[in-house]
């Protein structure tokens, strides 16, 4: 009989990711300039949208970018980011869309109303996420559809 914690699949993050750690340090730390700049502004709106480029900065770094790597269990999935880890239930999720967005994710849409999972796809091969899709695939995740 196969152990539960037993890790089906292992994700790990490309090593060689230099250039592209520079690239998203700059646009972060920009973006986080110009949300403090307008924090500063008199105007109330310039001070709103100033709070949220420093929010979504802040969750655009940690929740995105700095993804250590990937462990798929039979019923879970956790993801090992810079300072904690996360479990996932398979469960939780009713569709998964490749390539969502700016910076390439893989976006995993949750039953209840939450904000989706986002896995940057230029951390890992194309092998590694083409299997991560079939575990999805297998647990009932599908692919979103605008019509369901």
């Amino acid at each position: 009989m196969k152990n539960d914690n037993e890790a089906i699949f292992i994700m790990t993050r490309k090593k060689s990711l230099f250039i592209y750690y520079t690239l998203a340090i700059i646009v972060h730390l920009t973006m986080l300039l110009f949300g403090i700049g307008s924090i500063l502004l008199e105007s109330i709106l310039a001070k709103i949208v100033g709070i949220f480029l420093i929010f979504f900065t802040f969750y655009g770094f940690f929740y995105l970018f700095d993804i250590k790597f990937i462990v798929c269990y039979k019923d879970y999935f956790a993801i090992r980011r810079a300072f904690f880890m996360q479990k996932f239930y398979y469960n939780e999720f009713k569709s998964y869309l490749p390539n969502c967005g700016v910076m390439c994710s893989l976006m995993l849409k949750f039953k209840k109303f939450k904000l989706p999972l986002h896995i940057n796809q230029e951390l890992f091969s194309q092998d590694e996420l083409n299997s991560f899709i079939e575990i999805l695939q297998n647990h009932n995740i599908k692919r979103y559809n605008w019509f369901d």
